[in-house]
């Protein structure tokens, strides 16, 4: 079995978050072939960098998945932007 950052059963999506070990040459292989057997398994596997999800806007990730896997979303309003009546 494996332990993951995030798993979504939903939509069998995997989120990993990678800090920079993850640049070494064995830890990378080791991820490889662990991603291998998750998208086996039927899973979908998206790594993401510890900066992608600092600095990025972690919802417009969310929204590129959603996208990529045909699941719809509906916008989220703004903070600053009061209901119309």
């Amino acid at each position: 079995g494996f332990i993951v950052d995030f798993y979504c059963p939903a939509l069998h999506l995997v989120l990993e978050i990678d800090g920079e070990i993850h640049n070494r040459m064995a830890v990378a292989q080791d991820d490889g072939e662990r991603d291998l057997v998750l998208r086996q398994l039927g899973y979908r596997v998206r790594r993401l960098t510890n900066s992608q999800v600092t600095h990025d806007c972690l919802c417009r990730i969310v929204t590129e998945v959603l996208q990529e896997t045909g699941i719809g979303m509906e916008p989220v309003a703004s903070s600053n932007s009061s209901p119309s009546s």
